[in-house]
């Protein structure tokens, strides 16, 4: 009975959710990076005309 050696599955089920994670955790960073470029825009663009808002 070989028990020192394992399946390769546990691993490679750990690096895919690591993975999922990392891409998850991009996904966040782009749209919050994205939110954070339009407001600022949006409120760069009513300083500039005070006098509309």
């Amino acid at each position: 009975m070989p028990t020192a050696l394992t399946s390769p599955r546990p691993q490679s089920r750990l690096i895919n959710q690591g993975s999922s994670t990392v891409l998850t955790l991009k996904f966040i960073y782009i749209a919050s990076g994205l939110c954070a470029v339009g407001l600022f825009a949006y409120l760069g663009y009513a300083l500039i005309r005070a006098e509309k808002f």
